[in-house]
């Protein structure tokens, strides 16, 4: 198996549990704290979406936004400064590329901000740029991020009360 496909499979499992813990432990402290930080909308809209429609919002969660999200985020807002200055900018290009990947998902009027989400994402996004940084591909947080999405809509489809929790 190619070395770069072997990295990306074996950093699959843990990038995704410690984004779904991180989101948990959030959520958690969130309610110890009485501080009101919903799950994402766009979750439960998945649900109730229906025929071409779900089909549709299915494609773009496993293909679109994986592609486009990994091709902005990593390689435009991460690995073009890297190259551009260096290995000095290695550690701000990650933490600025994190945080805008993680705002970018309450842009939508009908997301809350923040949400239970929002560090868990941001470590997402850091931990995408390491394998990245690992790797030397694009084409290997595109298929982590791909099969994060897998994993999120098999546990929104299993269990259906965490995307309106």
């Amino acid at each position: 198996m190619n070395k770069k496909l072997k990295t990306t499979l074996l950093a699959w499992p843990l990038i995704t549990i410690a984004t779904i813990a991180v989101c948990w432990m959030t959520g958690l402290v969130a309610e110890l704290l009485h501080c009101e930080m919903p799950a994402q909308p766009s979750l439960s809209a998945v649900l109730n979406s229906r025929g071409w429609t779900l089909v549709k919002n299915i494609a773009s969660i496993l293909v679109a936004a994986p592609v486009l999200e990994e091709f902005l985020f990593r390689w435009v807002l991460w690995r073009l400064p890297t190259r551009f200055l260096g290995v000095r900018a290695d550690l701000p290009a990650a933490i600025a590329s994190s945080v805008l990947f993680s705002a970018a998902h309450y842009v939508q009027e009908t997301t809350p901000f923040p949400d239970t989400a929002f560090v868990a994402l941001f470590l997402f996004g850091f931990l995408q740029c390491r394998l990245y940084r690992k790797t030397e591909s694009i084409w290997c947080p595109m298929l982590q991020h791909s099969l994060f999405n897998l994993a999120n809509l098999v546990l929104i489809f299993a269990f259906p009360k965490l995307a309106t929790a």
